[in-house]
């Protein structure tokens, strides 16, 4: 699975990899596992910008965590 995201200004690119890539991950592992099929599941997270306001969803990702 590739997964390519905006980057806010102010965030670093790692930590924001780091953690789109384990929600994916693990969203995609549940998924795989409930219907059954047998496999590995290999994430390639690729960050296409660098924007200098926050992107709404980012918004209420960064909000969910609080």
């Amino acid at each position: 699975m590739e997964v390519r995201c905006v980057l806010a200004e102010g965030h670093r690119a790692i930590d924001v990899a780091r953690t789109v890539h384990d929600r994916t991950r693990a969203s995609l592992t549940t998924l795989v596992t409930t219907h059954g099929t047998a496999g590995t599941v290999t994430v390639t997270v690729t960050i296409t910008r660098i924007t200098r306001t926050k992107p709404k969803v980012a918004r209420r990702l960064l909000k969910s965590k609080k």
